[in-house]
């Protein structure tokens, strides 16, 4: 009820997350780098959060999330939601967190660029 189903049905946030095989396909792929280095790390959801209390991990995860996706699904549903569904996502994490630890896989690559075959003069 907070949100129309139509609303709800025809929002599309594209998002994805490549697997370590992809970025590394689609680096080949491209040709103008070769791949130097891959690594790989874990980012828990709550990673500057001190506390063990699932409450407060929850808030800290839900406010980290709301910093950067509460601009695009204001535009879409409006703002006067955003204190209400950022509640009720907390409200959700708590019992997430109380139960599992999530985390966030995060890719760093260095490249080093290929030489071209062509010269550009000035």
């Amino acid at each position: 009820g907070l949100i129309e189903r139509k609303k709800l049905e025809t929002f599309n946030w594209p998002f994805y997350t490549p697997t370590v095989e992809e970025v590394v396909e689609l680096i080949e792929g491209e040709g103008s780098f070769s791949l130097h280095k891959l690594k790989t790390f874990t980012v828990g959801w709550d990673a500057g959060c001190d506390s063990s209390n699932p409450k407060v991990r929850a808030k800290y995860i839900a406010d980290s999330i709301r910093a950067i996706a509460e601009p695009l699904l204001a535009k879409d549903f409006g703002a006067a939601i955003m204190d209400d569904l950022f509640l009720r996502f907390q409200e959700f994490l708590v019992k997430l967190v109380a139960t599992s630890k999530r985390e966030y896989l995060n890719i760093v690559v260095s490249l080093i660029r290929k030489a071209s075959n062509f010269n550009v003069s000035h």
